[in-house]
């Protein structure tokens, strides 16, 4: 295989060689424009032959289009492009693209972070919700237990996260809008005009995530709030169970002690002064 490529160079090489002579001894090629003198060359630098050890390997290089630009393209910078007011207007240009930019990157990153919080905060009450079921069941209110910690852990991380970007996104915000005001004042209403619109974009963009990031933190609340409640019902009736247990106990203690004492006075009364027993008088009682 080497070898078949090594010989279609060879021919290839020889093919260009054998033109470049006939032109050269025809004088044809000094009336060849400049494009078409770069073909040629190009032509050959497209192949190149490297030896390592006892090998050689034919590589077909990409080479980049050789410039055929003349002298006479080259041309004086125009005065009016260097004047300050340009300058100033191409660097408003330059703001403007940045801090666009930056405002877009930030407000991707908010919605991610708005959505994952959401979900995060649905999960938990899930969770919440499901503990209110096995109300009374010690080993499932433990394992809930420990995945409502798991959550809760998670939606505070969510949420440090959400309030940083939601800072950084006020930041670019302002950012947005001191550009438009710079981008205006020097003369370029275009660009102004582009950076409000990408200020409105991004705030209708952002608005329905937060709407919703708002919506769950409300169900949030409200379910905390119905937690508290059922929970301290339960335990007031487990309270009041116990009490009631208590008392149950306490009269059936008193019954049983008034008995005792009843029948220790009879068994008194059925001995006689003397201290001898009256059997007559207990069979009677009885």
């Amino acid at each position: 295989m080497t070898s078949r490529l090594v010989s279609s160079f060879k021919k290839i090489n020889w093919t260009y060689s054998a033109v470049t002579h006939f032109l050269r001894q025809t004088k044809q090629i000094s009336h060849l424009s400049i494009s078409q003198k770069c073909k040629i060359s190009n032509f050959q630098r497209k192949f190149d032959v490297k030896t390592a050890g006892t090998g050689i390997s034919l590589c077909l290089l990409e080479v980049k289009k050789a410039s055929c630009q003349t002298t006479d393209n080259i041309t004086a910078p125009d005065p009016s492009t260097l004047l300050s007011e340009t300058l100033v207007r191409n660097a408003s240009f330059a703001v403007v693209e940045s801090t666009t930019a930056f405002l877009s990157q930030v407000t991707v990153g908010l919605v991610e972070s708005c959505e994952q919080y959401t979900k995060a905060l649905y999960i938990l009450m899930k969770l919440m919700d499901y503990r209110l079921k096995v109300l009374g069941n010690r080993e499932s209110e433990q394992k809930i237990a420990d995945l409502i910690i798991e959550a809760r852990a998670s939606v505070n991380k969510l949420k440090s996260r959400n309030q940083e970007l939601q800072l950084l996104y006020m930041s670019a915000y302002n950012l947005v809008n001191e550009a438009s005001t710079a981008a205006y004042t020097a003369g370029s209403e275009f660009h102004s005009t582009v950076a409000t619109s990408m200020i409105q974009s991004s705030d209708v963009h952002l608005s329905k995530f937060q709407r919703d990031l708002k919506d769950a933190e409300a169900e949030m609340r409200e379910m905390e709030a119905n937690v508290i409640h059922v929970e301290s019902e339960y335990m007031e009736k487990k309270m009041q169970a116990q009490d009631n247990r208590d008392v149950e106990n306490d009269d059936f203690l008193n019954i049983e002690k008034q008995n005792v004492e009843t029948d220790s006075k009879a068994n008194h009364a059925n001995f006689q002064h003397d201290g001898s027993f009256d059997a007559e008088k207990f069979e009677n009682e009885t």
